[in-house]
């Protein structure tokens, strides 16, 4: 169970925090804080700020969501998301 922090769009948590109530026995996603960066009919997509991923980057998430990195994109670590 996660609990939303703030209110947006009725029945959508984007731009929200969803924070991994104690009971949370998924591992992936316990003690969890989960910042929703799209949630609309088609579906949601999140980052978990609290598990660094080590594999891949962000220059890599860029490619994959066919923007282009420039000179100046900084390098901020990445962390799971669902």
């Amino acid at each position: 169970m996660f609990q939303a922090i703030g209110h947006k769009e009725e029945g959508y948590l984007t731009g929200q925090l969803l924070i991994a109530m104690p009971s949370m026995s998924d591992a992936r996603f316990e003690h969890g804080v989960i910042f929703i960066i799209a949630h609309d009919d088609q579906g949601a997509m999140g980052l978990l700020l609290n598990k660094p991923i080590d594999q891949f980057t962000f220059h890599d998430l860029l490619l994959q969501l066919d923007l282009k990195p420039g000179k100046a994109t900084p390098t901020p670590p990445l962390y799971y998301g669902g």
